[in-house]
């Protein structure tokens, strides 16, 4: 493992400078990352954190619903189908996916000759990819048939199928509950680490499974960001009178710190724009949720179905690419452009 040079901040705090993976196991789905050295007892903090949103906040893909053609209930047995329809269903619920879209989607899969039907006779979409295409679905005898419909979604977490109804679904469709956790496994131990003489300092060890939509690496940092997003906010609120004003977050313009050093970035010059984008309080500035804008409910959701979920994700966007993205028109670029000119930012930013 590489050593890590520590950055000493104020009261004699130790913070890692990276974190560091062993390339030697890393793997499309499965990775080992090391952060050190950490102040004693930070590593089962900064451990238990990750695991917790690794586990139940990064957003997934899972089937939602399914059409089994012949098939009005999932206890149904279909002709010449060893398995019956509620046995598929469960085998549908194992299919992991990649989606590159806001989905839902919907796949087909239709077979006719006898054996194994696996994931990989489902017949993908510009949208979709299966990533599991060995997994065993059904078996069919000689003659028979199998027809089916998949709606697939994205979402965060556990899904019971009481709560997966939605307004449109076609006729028809057999609603599951949905696991979209694109994480199959996390393991945590915390050792000693050594800064100089002393090793009174915690090494976080971190092993992630995926279930392959997502690269380990990814995950990480996905799940990072979230954790960092929730501190922003909270220092958000916090940062203007001490505390936040009851029943709401503060918004950026009550945190005066922060606003304070966005009206320094407004007076910078061009030259010295980069600069002053990596001063520590603007850094926190940019990771502040989109929700701290106080933009019009269309606006906002229109950005979150676009992934955009921080200040630094909406600055780096142009607005060719945000009037792009659907429901976004020119009265919500002119919305989004005002409240970030307020902040002394701009769109378009190589951040």
């Amino acid at each position: 493992m590489i050593e890590t040079t520590p950055v000493q901040l104020s009261r004699e705090l130790i913070f890692p400078t990276k974190i560091n993976f062993h390339k030697e196991t890393l793997t499309e789905r499965y990775g080992r990352f090391v952060a050190e050295p950490l102040e004693r007892g930070w590593g089962d903090t900064v451990g238990n954190s990750l695991r917790r949103i690794l586990l139940s906040s990064l957003e997934g893909v899972a089937v939602t619903a399914v059409k089994v053609a012949g098939a009005k209930h999932e206890f149904a047995a279909l002709k010449g189908v060893q398995e019956d329809v509620l046995h598929i269903i469960l085998n549908l619920k194992r299919l992991r996916l990649k989606l590159f879209s806001d989905g839902p989607e919907i796949l087909y899969l239709q077979a006719d000759k006898a054996g194994e039907v696996k994931a990989s006779a489902i017949r993908e979409t510009p949208n979709a990819e299966v990533i599991n295409r060995d997994l065993v679905i059904a078996t069919l005898e000689p003659g028979a048939k199998l027809d089916i419909e998949l709606e697939v979604s994205r979402g965060r977490g556990y899904l019971p199928s009481e709560l997966n109804k939605r307004e449109g679904r076609p006729a028809g469709f057999l609603v599951v509950d949905a696991l979209f956790s694109p994480i199959v496994k996390i393991n945590y131990d915390v050792e000693n680490a050594r800064v100089g003489h002393i090793t009174d300092y915690d090494r976080l060890n971190l092993d992630i499974w995926t279930d392959g939509s997502l690269s380990p690496s990814d995950a990480l940092s996905k799940a990072l960001t979230i954790l960092s997003s929730l501190t922003g906010t909270l220092l958000t609120a916090v940062s203007g009178n001490g505390a936040a004003k009851a029943g709401r977050a503060g918004s950026i313009e009550e945190a005066g710190e922060l606003h304070d050093i966005t009206e320094e970035i407004g007076k910078t010059k061009t030259s010295d724009y980069a600069h002053a984008l990596r001063d520590p309080k603007v850094q926190e500035l940019l990771v502040q949720p989109i929700e701290t804008l106080e933009l019009a409910p269309r606006t906002l959701n229109c950005l979150k179905v676009a992934h955009i979920k921080t200040i630094r994700d909406l600055v780096k966007k142009g607005e060719e690419e945000l009037l792009a993205y659907k429901n976004f028109g020119e009265k919500s670029l002119t919305e989004v452009k005002e409240k970030i000119k307020e902040l002394g930012l701009d769109l378009g930013l190589k951040i």
